[in-house]
């Protein structure tokens, strides 16, 4: 079942892990990640629907039944793979093959797997099928030993449903040809199908630096940690927490291109979130400091699309980098 709203401008994709840690007195924090893949939440309310549109979009819910069964969703943000995609290599035995794609920042790569490619076309190989409901390809027979299993660049959805058993549309206009209708505040999140393992890793700092170019648009600087106490008289008692200050700073709010946007995905897939720490330029004090993503989410917003290039203007929206502190071992005195 394929929820198709055309060239979806203005929807916001929003792609979320799930991190939890410690942060001790100095600011000094230990995180660990528990899902090694994120999932996603699509915005695709507050927007003008015409006739056709709408018919589509309640056609879908109603076969649905809300947010009962899973759909078909296009990732306007995330959608396609660039180059060819090495799966695997044959061993003489093996004959399924699953379709992923791979993220990748300086020598970090993370693999994804796709289970709802559009279609799928190998560089070489004998006879096989596509599973185009599990993204897996099977051979009649095993590819043999040290056999590069490549697929060419494709297409494809995500697996979601409806996030409410509601859905809402105000009747705006009206004429013999066409109506316009107003969907309003309707989400859709993705469905996790396969039984991933739990990952629960503690991250390291990666080494790896956030390219923003000289970035005019970074908006932030140090903060500290105070607690104050003031009496009945108003005098007041100040205590500061932290030793250093530690920097926060906004680098969301900004248009991206597609290699941009590509960038930005394939960074925040390879920290995985708010998990692993990263290098930050700071150029209110030209330094590089230890940071990571303040939170796990990382939204985008698409905003406008040539068919004919495939080249699109994407808005990155809050996404916040905080500065982290080392991690000082105790000392104990016997």
């Amino acid at each position: 079942m394929q929820l198709d709203l055309g060239i979806n401008y203005g929807a916001v994709s929003t792609y979320r892990y799930n991190t939890n840690g410690i942060t001790l007195g100095n600011g000094a924090e230990q995180r660990n990640c528990n899902w090694i893949q994120p999932l996603a939440r699509y915005q695709i309310g507050d927007k003008r629907l015409n006739r056709q549109e709408r018919q589509a979009i309640l056609d879908v819910a109603i076969e649905a039944k809300g947010s009962a069964q899973t759909l078909r969703w296009k990732d306007w943000c995330d959608f396609k793979t660039e180059g060819a995609t090495l799966l695997g290599l044959g061993d003489g035995v093996k004959t399924r093959f699953q379709v992923v794609k791979i993220y990748e920042c300086d020598e970090y790569k993370v693999v994804r797997p796709i289970t709802r490619p559009r279609s799928i076309k190998l560089l070489a190989g004998d006879a096989h099928t596509v599973d185009l409901e599990t993204g897996v390809i099977t051979f009649a027979t095993p590819p043999p030993a040290n056999f590069p299993v490549v697929i060419m660049p494709f297409e494809f959805d995500v697996p979601v449903r409806f996030e409410a058993d509601e859905l809402s549309l105000r009747f705006d206009a009206w004429t013999e040809d066409d109506d316009i209708f107003t969907l309003s505040s309707t989400s859709l999140v993705e469905v996790r199908e396969s039984h991933l393992p739990v990952f629960n890793q503690c991250f390291p700092d990666l080494g790896i630096l956030l390219r923003l170019k000289v970035d005019l648009r970074t908006l932030g600087g140090p903060r500290f940690n105070t607690a104050r106490f003031t009496t009945a008289g108003g005098y007041e008692n100040s205590q500061s927490y932290w030793e250093n200050a530690r920097g926060r700073w906004n680098v969301g709010d900004r248009a991206l291109t597609n290699a941009e946007k590509d960038y930005f995905l394939g960074f925040f897939r390879c920290c995985w979130g708010a998990a692993a720490a990263f290098r930050f330029y700071d150029w209110g004090q030209d330094r590089q400091v230890t940071a990571r993503f303040e939170t796990d989410e990382l939204s985008l917003r698409f905003d406008a699309y040539e068919p004919e290039s495939g080249e699109a203007i994407y808005n990155l929206s809050g996404l916040s980098v905080v500065e982290l502190q080392p991690l000082t071992p105790l000392a104990y005195t016997v």
